[in-house]
């Protein structure tokens, strides 16, 4: 025992002996990062030594300390959202401490942001090849939108929103949401609702920054990126404890909560976040067109129908990350969605709510070359998105087909989830980035994924099953000061459709403050699971319609051609892009003739997914930023389409021709307190369906931030302002096609505390 005493004694002088040793072996560095004009610190700067996973935050008093570095000359890199980016080359010595302090000059545009959506690696806005829209985390702080649905009409001419009873459907440059693949972190987001993806997963709150890449980018994303790539980033902690708590709260009790919780200790990351949203819903009308029981005429009927339902958002997220050494780090993430739409029963005598949840879960690992020019990566992802049917009231009046086509009548309890689809993804891919001779930057990678949907009475099998596996290659090249490139090559093999290839080519010449930059890239999407498989049966106004899939369908494919010219000089940054995207094997609904049998159990209409021919979406989108003095700095967007089905000479359902943002802030200090006052507006045209088409409207929101940071680690941020200042309601009966589905003028406050240390 004595003995046992002893080892363990020496043990631990050994364990402290060497972890002194290590500390005195290394190096230390801190300093303090500010405002060049007023002096203010800047809270939340990113400090990074470069070619390592080196990374620390400003607290409130813009103060950064980084510990255990290793001796030797280093980059340090500080950057910060609407500032420009500096680096200092340092000599660090084992055992001592070096202040570094950084001055930073407030932006006037975005072209110092970094990206990486466009060719998967980082570049400033203003050198990457591929055309790239940014929204900063001011922006999207400044805005304050409730839900990243809102956040994206109201600030990007070129999304728009197709609101009906069933949701509220995006779509870019004309083109409908199944064809812009949506990305968090750059990790596809799998699962939809009503064809949509769903942006309920993940609250503005936690959003950085959001990146957008128009036109086919199916060589790198691979399929569904026909429209276009959005990138959500979220935010990264990087102090060594940070808390954060909002409260957000308008008009018909639509409430948001977001808090968080970060800390890095030793080799070790965390973050937590939890947000809820709720909102009572409200009725811009209270009559209702429905058919006429044997015709089809319409009749109007007072409803308690609400435009937008009631209903309740809840997420949580978890993310752990080991810094194994400065160049190899492992991430692990677990994230969980509920939503609930609510269907008051006195109203539309039905007895379920609408059920959505998701669960997502991913492993990664990335190890740097110690020369920080070479990066292998590796991630695994289990993405499952349930959509059911939530009992409140017992229900058995209904007659449902099952997969084998027998008919039944089941009984659901309260309480009891009824699924309508389950669908699950399973992904893992290997990346690696290489820096070679010559200015070139190559990009390869391997993927596979494999997708299950199970649907017990939306399916004519009892499940669908599809993979895929891809290999690209991309090759970015710098042969001059003022030209480069980028090229890559995707193979694509579906198991149900064979092997194809999708190549992209970007080029960017700069001449002065003078940006040229041109693109051709080749779309692929596959037929989902839904189209090759689906039966439906569905009630609208009083018609009972069966919808179906197809097994015979073919892959879509796409054409996309862009030329722009971007000019950057000083305070004024404008850009113009033209472009034509061309679609083959458009996937779409038509009419079939009824059968017999289905006449007899009540459906009126047959319509099945066919590849109904040639489509296109062209047009010019405008972008413009500019200080004006006086402390004012203007956005402003716009965007024209031709969104058209070439077989038959008609808009693509939903398009609008014209589509216009406008923003215009200030912002001012005094001492700790800032100032931000923003205007938004937002003018569209109307929207083309072939039963009727939505009216033209204009919106306008004015917003002010509130910073006050008076205390070491604690800042306290607030907003107030006026959504929809002139009142615009789209108050026509229901049943139509709204223009948008704003209840009117609303007025919402912020309040939000964060801790850092």
């Amino acid at each position: 025992m004595r003995k046992r005493i002893i080892l363990l004694v020496l043990f631990c002088l050994a364990t402290l002996t060497s972890s002194a040793l290590y500390a005195q072996s290394r190096a230390s560095l801190q300093g303090v990062v500010s405002d060049a004009e007023t002096g203010e610190a800047l809270v939340g700067a990113r400090i990074e030594v470069k070619g390592t996973n080196a990374v620390v935050g400003t607290d409130a008093d813009g103060r950064f300390e980084l510990k255990t570095l290793s001796s030797g000359r280093h980059t340090i890199i500080c950057s910060y959202t609407g500032y420009g980016t500096k680096e200092e080359a340092i000599d660090l010595e084992a055992g001592r401490t070096v202040s570094l302090n950084f001055v930073l000059r407030s932006r006037v545009n975005n072209l110092e942001e970094v990206v990486v959506t466009g060719t998967g690696t980082r570049h400033r806005l203003v050198d990457v090849p591929v055309a790239t829209e940014i929204l900063t985390a001011k922006e999207i702080a400044a805005y304050s939108a409730p839900t990243t649905e809102e956040l994206l009409r109201g600030v990007s001419p070129s999304f728009d929103y197709a609101p009906n009873l069933m949701g509220s459907f995006m779509q870019l440059n004309g083109l409908s949401s199944k064809y812009i693949l949506i990305l968090i972190d750059g990790k596809r987001v799998y699962g939809d609702v009503g064809g949509q993806a769903d942006f309920s997963r993940i609250s503005p709150d936690q959003i950085e920054r959001i990146e957008l890449v128009k036109g086919a980018s199916s060589s790198l994303y691979g399929s569904d990126a026909i429209a276009g790539v959005l990138n959500i980033i979220t935010k990264k902690n990087t102090n060594k404890l940070s808390a954060y708590t909002s409260q957000r709260i308008s008009d018909y009790n639509d409430r948001k909560t977001n808090t968080s919780l970060d800390f890095n200790i030793g080799k070790f990351s965390s973050s937590t976040n939890y947000f809820f949203y709720h909102t009572d819903g409200w009725q811009n009308s209270p009559f209702e067109y429905i058919k006429k029981k044997g015709s089809d005429e319409l009749i109007l009927e007072e409803t308690y129908k609400k435009t937008v339902r009631a209903q309740e958002n809840m997420g949580i997220s978890e993310t752990l990350s080991y810094y194994a050494t400065s160049n190899l780090s492992f991430t692990g993430s677990l994230q969980y969605n509920k939503r609930q739409i609510f269907t008051p029963t006195f109203s539309e005598k039905k007895p379920y709510d609408l059920d959505y949840r998701a669960l997502t879960t991913s492993l990664g690992a990335n190890y740097l070359f110690g020369n920080g020019l070479h990066s292998l990566s590796w991630d695994a992802v289990y993405d499952r998105f349930r959509f059911g049917y939530l009992y409140h009231d017992k229900d058995s009046g209904e007659s449902l087909i099952n997969s084998q086509g027998v008919t039944e009548q089941p009984t659901f309890f309260p309480g009891q989830l009824r699924n309508k689809n389950d669908q699950t993804r399973y992904s893992t891919e290997v990346r690696g980035i290489f820096t070679l001779p010559y200015a070139q930057r190559l990009t390869t990678g391997l993927e596979y994924f494999r997708e299950e949907l199970v649907s017990p009475y939306n399916l004519a099998a009892s499940e669908a099953v599809a993979s895929t596996f891809s290999a690209y290659a991309q090759d970015e090249w710098k042969p001059l000061h003022w030209f480069s490139m980028t090229a890559g090559l995707r193979m694509v093999n579906h198991k149900a459709f064979g092997a194809r290839l999708t190549p992209k080519v970007s080029l960017l010449a700069t001449l002065g403050a003078l940006n040229i930059r041109a693109t051709y890239a080749n779309g692929y999407k596959t037929p989902s699971l839904k189209e090759l498989f689906a039966r439906n049966e569905l009630s609208s106004m009083g018609s009972h319609t069966l919808y179906l899939g197809n097994p015979e369908l073919k892959p879509q494919a796409s054409d996309y051609y862009a030329v722009g010219l971007e000019y950057n000089q000083g305070p004024v940054s404008m850009s113009v892009t033209a472009y034509d995207n061309e679609l083959r094997n458009l996937i779409a609904y038509i009419d079939i003739p009824t059968t017999p049998e289905n006449q007899a159990a009540g459906i009126k209409k047959t319509k099945l997914y066919a590849n109904v021919g040639k489509a296109r979406s062209r047009g010019v989108d405008f972008l413009c930023d500019a200080a004006i003095g006086w402390g004012f700095k203007l956005g402003a967007g716009y965007s024209l389409v031709e969104a058209k089905n070439l077989e038959t000479d008609k808009w693509l359902e939903g398009a609008a021709r014209h589509h216009t943002n406008v923003h215009l802030d200030w912002a001012r200090h005094w001492g700790k307190y800032r100032l931000g006052i923003g205007l938004f507006g937002r003018i569209q045209s109307e929207r083309y369906y072939d039963d009727g088409n939505s009216p033209e409207y204009s919106l306008w929101r004015l917003s002010t931030t509130h910073r006050f940071a008076h205390f070491r680690h604690i800042v306290l941020d607030g907003t107030l302002g006026v959504d929809n200042i002139f009142d615009y309601v789209d108050d026509r009966p229901m049943g139509v096609n709204y223009a948008t589905v704003t209840p009117g003028r609303t007025v919402f406050a912020q309040i939000a505390i964060r801790f850092n240390n």
